[in-house]
């Protein structure tokens, strides 16, 4: 893959997953909620029913107490009768604690690419000047910013209010390590996207465009807009997970695949 070496890969792929792991980590600095730090596991935990915010994750079980350990850690989810979502990615162990989950009662929802790219190396020339990228900074883009990615759930599900509230508690200042963008075609939102700036690099996430607007660069200018940010705060390296639908845009832009993260979740009775 072009500006890596071989021998780097496994770093990469490491590297990409901390960033995951530092975004969820993240949400802990609001009141609403909590992080569980073990030798076993990570747990986010909240009183939003969405699995968003109630999830597993840098998982190291014991072989020989899987179940045990897998009832040990969905047990407060299921005494508050909230969704959890489990997410095992390369450095989960036992390597075959997917296949556990499925056994407990646990669903496969997710697959996605880790995928990475240096931040000289994004191909930058793809950008749409249709697109205008803002900057959220304000309570009422938040808002629309909210109410377009929370729209985007097929089911409706996702709690819009509670997350539009953990946001604006995060902060919308430029110093902020989350930080969100919005794409505007014509004068109208389009689309949504966020970037973490965390230890060693800066990650991509929330990519989602409005179904009127596909097709259009609008996917392409948020990623090498957020791309171009994380660049300018003096990063090597950017990372993103994206769906089997998306590898192919962001191998357009310069990024590579360096491996998977799977998502397993149980919703309450």
């Amino acid at each position: 893959m072009k500006y890596f070496e071989p021998d780097e890969y496994a770093a990469i792929a490491l590297a990409i997953e901390q960033n995951d792991t530092e975004f969820c980590q993240h949400w802990a600095n609001c009141p609403e909620v909590s992080l569980t730090q073990e030798d076993r596991w990570y747990r986010l935990i909240s009183d939003i029913d969405h699995p968003y915010f109630n999830s597993i994750f840098v998982a190291n079980l014991a072989e020989d107490r899987l179940a045990e350990e897998i009832e040990a850690a969905i047990g407060p989810f299921r005494e508050r009768n909230l969704p959890v979502t489990w997410w095992v990615g390369p450095t989960t162990r036992p390597t075959n604690l997917g296949e556990a989950l499925v056994q407990h009662g646990l669903t496969h929802t997710t697959r996605e690419s880790l995928m990475a790219a240096r931040s000289y190396g994004v191909n930058f020339e793809l950008l749409s000047l249709d697109v205008e990228i803002l900057l959220v900074r304000s309570a009422p883009q938040l808002r629309t910013w909210v109410e377009i990615m929370t729209g985007l759930f097929s089911d409706n599900s996702f709690p819009q209010e509670p997350w539009r509230k953990i946001l604006l508690k995060a902060g919308l200042h430029e110093d902020a390590k989350l930080q969100h963008v919005l794409a505007l075609v014509d004068g109208e939102p389009a689309g949504v996207g966020s970037v973490y700036f965390g230890s060693s690099a800066g990650g991509i996430y929330n990519i989602s465009v409005l179904p009127a607007y596909r097709r259009r660069g609008v996917a392409t200018s948020l990623t090498l807009t957020l791309a171009s940010l994380i660049e300018e705060q003096g990063y090597d390296l950017v990372t993103l997970c994206a769906s089997a639908q998306a590898v192919s845009l962001y191998k357009r832009l310069g990024f590579g695949k360096f491996g998977e993260v799977n998502c397993f979740a149980q919703m309450p009775d």
